[in-house]
């Protein structure tokens, strides 16, 4: 009885709360979903020459309390689709948003694929947005790093955006350029494997 008294609660506070941040936030829908694609040009230790491929990703943002948000990556980590990659799935929460700057902190878990080698890693994530006064543009930066097994891999992305407000409202998207690097540290290696370059990149919000 009592536990059902402690859901019915939790139950009513998160709607309740949930309400109160979409009319903080304008928005009378549940969730925001955001999709992303960067042409990255890169020079890659995965491969000697320098690099040009896509990277993408999808995000899924609620306003209920105690349920995270839940984003995933995907990268190639050279020019050719030859089984070098990265992907990534993040859960994680917005623990500081004042309109002006926003803050992300979670947990990752990212695998590394290679011709040669696999690795499956726990991570950290932490992401933050600072928005420029009077303009549609923000200063953006993003790390995963850390690890609880003997692989390792850091990722880190820093850059700028420009968000556009097209007439639909019910999309609205963003460009966004900057500095992207991974380094991958295997077990059975002796040197650690690094791809870093610069991107540009669309994001869209529906």
């Amino acid at each position: 009885m009592m536990i059902k008294k402690i859901l019915t609660a939790f139950v009513t506070i998160s709607i309740s709360m949930a309400s109160m941040a979409d009319n903080i936030n304008g928005s009378s829908e549940p969730i925001d979903v955001y999709v992303g694609v960067d042409f990255r040009t890169m020079s890659s230790d995965f491969n000697e020459t320098d690099t040009n491929h896509l990277s993408g990703y999808i995000a899924f943002e609620n306003y209920i309390p105690m349920v995270p948000n839940l984003k995933f990556k995907t990268a190639f980590l050279n020019g050719n689709s030859d089984g070098n990659s990265a992907t990534n799935t993040i859960l994680y929460y917005r623990f500081y948003d004042n309109g002006f700057i926003e803050a992300d902190a979670g947990i990752a878990y990212t695998n590394i694929k290679t011709a040669d080698d696999n690795a499956s890693i726990p991570q950290t994530y932490f992401s933050g947005r600072f928005f420029i006064p009077n303009t549609q543009m923000n200063v953006f930066g993003e790390v995963v790093q850390g690890s609880l097994v003997n692989d390792g891999s850091s990722q880190t992305e820093i850059g700028v955006a420009y968000r556009f407000i097209p007439r639909n409202i019910l999309l609205k998207v963003a460009v966004r350029a900057g500095y992207y690097s991974q380094t991958v540290k295997f077990d059975n290696a002796s040197t650690d494997r690094i791809s870093e370059g610069l991107f540009i990149g669309v994001k869209t919000l529906f």
